[in-house]
């Protein structure tokens, strides 16, 4: 899914979102924007297929109580292992090879944002790592993949979860591995930890319309689209988890 999109004090600045090229969208931690995503598509997912469905009855306004304070998992719980692929969470990922990856200008074919310089990348891990919006009722996920066994970094997964059991999904995979399934291999893999970890039954997510690679990836995580854009041009999506 493609577009990167607003930002409520958690995340980057406006001018330092991340970008989001050939993938599902980045998503943009803290400010969330309130969309009316409707209801999901018909049918259920199994969650043995791990599905990053997105769906969420439409956003809302929420009065938070204390009890409404997402616990954090521990980080290793959420490192994540895959027949080709170790997905870490960037909270214990040293990070320091990202910049080429992130350095690269297809990957933002599908958005209006530009190569970040590898001053506005540090800050963005920096913000990142923090994992909780400042109020407490958001949690952050971002894991790198990486290729084993020599452990090239080759893309990011990005989620936002809320306390309503659901979340909104990104990846990015760069260039240079493209056409090998990691995208699947490891987008299937974090849905399955959101879901065991955290408890996630509903999933969203944006798709550039021209992006057919990424409604690709959606499709076969049980996603499919709402009918509906957002304000940048980018399809909604959703779908359930079981």
């Amino acid at each position: 899914m493609a577009g990167t999109k607003s930002w409520r004090g958690g995340g980057p600045p406006p001018g330092a979102s991340a970008p989001t090229g050939g993938t599902l969208g980045f998503v943009p931690h803290g400010r969330h924007e309130v969309l009316a995503w409707g209801r999901p598509p018909t049918g259920r997912v199994s969650a043995q297929r791990v599905s990053h469905s997105y769906a969420t009855a439409p956003r809302r306004e929420v009065i938070h109580t204390p009890g409404a304070v997402i616990d954090l998992p521990p980080d290793l719980s959420l490192v994540i292992e895959t027949p080709r692929l170790r997905v870490v969470p960037l909270s214990v990922d040293p990070a320091r090879d990202l910049f080429p990856l992130f350095n690269d200008e297809e990957l933002y074919r599908y958005t209006t944002r530009v190569v970040p310089t590898e001053d506005q990348l540090e800050s963005w891990i920096e913000r990142w790592r923090e994992r909780r919006s400042a109020d407490g009722y958001e949690v952050w996920l971002n894991w790198v993949i990486r290729v084993m066994p020599m452990g090239q970094p080759a893309g990011h997964v990005q989620a936002t979860v809320f306390d309503d059991k659901s979340a909104e999904i990104s990846f990015m995979v760069g260039t240079a591995f493209h056409n090998r399934g990691f995208a699947h291999e490891a987008m299937q893999a974090a849905t399955r930890v959101m879901r065991a970890q955290l408890g996630i039954e509903r999933l969203r997510g944006r798709v550039h319309p021209e992006n057919v690679a990424a409604k690709l990836v959606a499709l076969d995580l049980g996603m499919g689209p709402l009918g509906q854009v957002d304000g940048g041009g980018h399809e909604l999506w959703a779908g359930l988890l079981e």
